[in-house]
């Protein structure tokens, strides 16, 4: 019987708590990431609105915790 070896690469990406966007890299907060983008207008953000929003994020983060 002849032996096959197959190598499967693929690039795993994780998804954005906040905008649901796949992403590579971005900011950690538990088992949770959050993109770039997003950590970015939380930081700068003046509207209420999405302040809000991402305020609920980070809670709906901490809750399993």
């Amino acid at each position: 019987m002849q032996r096959v070896e197959r190598t499967i690469r693929f690039k795993l990406y994780k998804e954005c708590h906040v905008c649901g966007d796949l992403i590579e890299k971005g900011l950690r907060l538990g088992r949770t990431e959050i993109c770039n983008r997003c950590e970015r207008n939380m930081v700068e953000e003046n509207d209420h609105y999405l302040y809000d929003r991402y305020i609920q994020a980070v809670k709906e983060i901490w809750k399993h915790y």
